[in-house]
Protein backbone atom coordinates (compact mmCIF):
# COMPACT_ATOMS: atom_id res chain seq x y z
CA UNK A 1 0.00 0.00 0.00
CA UNK A 2 1.28 3.47 -0.91
CA UNK A 3 1.98 6.06 1.73
CA UNK A 4 0.01 9.30 1.48
CA UNK A 5 3.19 11.34 1.23
CA UNK A 6 4.34 9.34 -1.80
CA UNK A 7 0.99 9.89 -3.49
CA UNK A 8 1.15 13.65 -2.96
CA UNK A 9 4.82 14.67 -2.81
CA UNK A 10 5.45 18.11 -1.38
CA UNK A 11 1.97 18.51 0.14
CA UNK A 12 3.30 18.83 3.69
CA UNK A 13 6.05 21.28 2.69
CA UNK A 14 3.60 23.40 0.68
CA UNK A 15 1.26 23.60 3.67
CA UNK A 16 4.15 24.64 5.95
CA UNK A 17 5.22 27.30 3.44
CA UNK A 18 1.67 28.70 3.30
CA UNK A 19 1.67 28.92 7.09
CA UNK A 20 5.08 30.65 6.98
CA UNK A 21 3.74 33.16 4.44
CA UNK A 22 0.87 33.97 6.83
CA UNK A 23 3.46 34.85 9.49
CA UNK A 24 5.46 37.03 7.09
CA UNK A 25 2.35 38.76 5.70
CA UNK A 26 0.58 39.53 8.99
CA UNK A 27 -0.43 43.18 9.28
CA UNK A 28 -1.45 43.24 12.95
CA UNK A 29 -0.29 41.49 16.08
CA UNK A 30 -3.61 39.62 16.19
CA UNK A 31 -3.03 38.21 12.67
CA UNK A 32 0.59 37.51 13.59
CA UNK A 33 -0.32 35.57 16.73
CA UNK A 34 -2.97 33.55 14.87
CA UNK A 35 -0.40 32.68 12.20
CA UNK A 36 2.18 31.65 14.82
CA UNK A 37 -0.36 29.41 16.57
CA UNK A 38 -1.33 27.87 13.24
CA UNK A 39 2.33 27.30 12.27
CA UNK A 40 3.14 25.42 15.47
CA UNK A 41 6.54 25.12 17.17
CA UNK A 42 9.28 27.32 15.70
CA UNK A 43 12.91 26.25 15.52
CA UNK A 44 15.05 28.78 17.37
CA UNK A 45 18.82 28.89 17.87
CA UNK A 46 18.43 27.23 21.28
CA UNK A 47 15.85 24.64 20.26
CA UNK A 48 12.18 24.45 19.50
CA UNK A 49 9.94 27.26 20.81
CA UNK A 50 6.25 26.61 21.43
CA UNK A 51 3.81 29.17 19.99
CA UNK A 52 2.55 30.44 23.35
CA UNK A 53 6.11 30.86 24.68
CA UNK A 54 7.06 32.81 21.57
CA UNK A 55 3.97 35.00 21.84
CA UNK A 56 4.78 35.72 25.52
CA UNK A 57 8.27 36.91 24.51
CA UNK A 58 6.80 39.04 21.75
CA UNK A 59 4.36 40.60 24.22
CA UNK A 60 7.29 41.48 26.50
CA UNK A 61 9.03 43.09 23.53
CA UNK A 62 5.93 45.13 22.73
CA UNK A 63 6.04 46.62 26.23
CA UNK A 64 9.82 46.99 26.27
CA UNK A 65 11.26 47.00 22.72
CA UNK A 66 14.77 46.77 24.15
CA UNK A 67 13.90 43.11 24.94
CA UNK A 68 13.41 42.29 21.25
CA UNK A 69 16.61 40.26 21.02
CA UNK A 70 15.01 37.58 23.23
CA UNK A 71 12.58 36.80 20.37
CA UNK A 72 13.81 34.08 18.01
CA UNK A 73 14.07 34.98 14.36
CA UNK A 74 12.96 31.49 13.38
CA UNK A 75 15.27 31.32 10.37
CA UNK A 76 13.39 32.09 7.16
CA UNK A 77 10.31 33.09 9.17
CA UNK A 78 12.07 36.35 10.10
CA UNK A 79 9.92 36.67 13.20
CA UNK A 80 12.08 39.31 14.91
CA UNK A 81 11.90 41.56 11.85
CA UNK A 82 8.11 41.18 11.72
CA UNK A 83 7.86 42.12 15.40
CA UNK A 84 9.95 45.25 14.72
CA UNK A 85 7.68 46.13 11.81
CA UNK A 86 4.52 45.70 13.87
CA UNK A 87 5.96 47.61 16.84
CA UNK A 88 6.81 50.45 14.46
CA UNK A 89 3.16 50.61 13.47
CA UNK A 90 2.26 51.02 17.16
CA UNK A 91 5.24 53.15 18.20
CA UNK A 92 6.55 54.94 15.09
CA UNK A 93 9.52 56.40 16.99
CA UNK A 94 11.06 52.93 17.67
Amino acid sequence: MEKTMEKFPGVESNEKEEKAEAIRNAQTFEEFYDAIRNYGPVQGSKGEVQPEDLIAKIETSRMAPIMLEQVTNGGDLRIREKVKELINKELPQY
